[in-house]
């Protein structure tokens, strides 16, 4: 038995293998698992290597199954339900009362946890399973029921909901603020966020309109944005601030606005994303828990 299970192909591409054989779209399957459709071609190249013969023929905006793939296809669908009715019926009595959630380490540090006593007062029987990934987690696989994810509004599936959308503005520690503005001259230090890729996240749309020249700026950068955020309570800097993730910090003083910089409104909004498979009442009153956090 223990060679039969070496020599098996990789059983986790079944799935994207019969989402897009089901939907005839890596698109449309991309959507269904709340995967990237890179992913989902990974998967199926993954599985054609495996088997050593092609599953698709790729045409313009179309896939069709290839007779190798007619022929898995009923098989793969009938392994793949049979495995999630047991795998649901194990995880009934734990889904009744636990709830897992994923979201990158900068929203879990500063959006998530900051509420999430809340929550836990309000219902101290349900459990709560945090994951904190910055990379997007494949949410059946690995048992998760909800996501909060941050894209634009056309990349969005079926059902999901929006939490806040973002707006960007320099923010830095009130005593910052105050030394400069006794000491014009004095140059502020620029934190930067190392996926200044983003729009509004690069400091340099950000200068000119600010006064400010780039060339003679100190920088400070960091590869996680809630220790950018950090930085800037502590006083080390400017960073430019995601203004619904700083919430908390801008109302309790720690931080506050740069004067007279306009806040940019960015095309990226964070939503709320639940796994198909989860359901029952603990994933039904985070959701809606979430949802009203992000209302306010």
């Amino acid at each position: 038995m223990r060679k039969d299970l070496l020599s098996l192909p990789p059983l986790e591409p079944l799935r994207g293998f019969v989402a897009a054989a089901s939907r005839r779209s890596i698109t449309l399957a991309a959507v269904d698992l709340c995967l990237t459709q890179s992913a989902i071609s990974r998967q199926i190249q993954s599985l054609e290597n495996a088997l050593g013969v092609p599953l698709f023929v790729r045409k313009h905006r179309a896939i069709e199954l290839t007779a190798a793939g007619e022929r898995l296809l009923p098989a793969a669908i009938a392994w793949l339900t049979e495995y999630g009715e047991i795998a649901a019926s194990l995880r009934q009595r734990a889904a009744a009362d636990s709830v897992t959630i994923t979201a990158s380490i900068g929203v879990t540090a500063l959006w998530l946890l900051p509420r999430l006593g809340e929550f836990q007062a309000a219902h101290p029987a349900v459990e709560v399973r945090v994951v904190a990934a910055n990379s997007p987690v494949d949410l059946v696989p690995a048992g998760i029921d909800l996501a909060i994810r941050y894209q634009t509004e056309p990349t969005i599936g079926r059902g999901d909901r929006l939490l806040f959308r973002e707006s960007i503005a320099p923010v830095l520690a009130p005593a910052l603020a105050e030394k400069l503005a006794a000491s014009p001259e004095e140059s502020p230090t620029l934190i930067e966020y190392q996926e200044r890729s983003l729009p509004g996240l690069d400091w340099t749309p950000w200068l000119a309109s600010l006064g400010l020249s780039g060339g003679s700026l100190r920088r400070l950068g960091f590869n996680q944005y809630d220790q950018a955020v950090q930085a800037a309570i502590a006083g080390q800097g400017v960073v430019l601030g995601r203004l619904p993730l700083l919430a908390e910090a801008l109302g309790d003083g720690r931080l506050c606005r740069w004067p007279d910089a306009p806040a940019f409104a960015s095309p990226y909004a964070y939503w709320l994303l639940r796994a198909p498979s989860s359901d029952g009442a603990a994933v039904a009153a985070f959701a809606d828990w979430l949802a009203g956090q992000g209302a306010a």
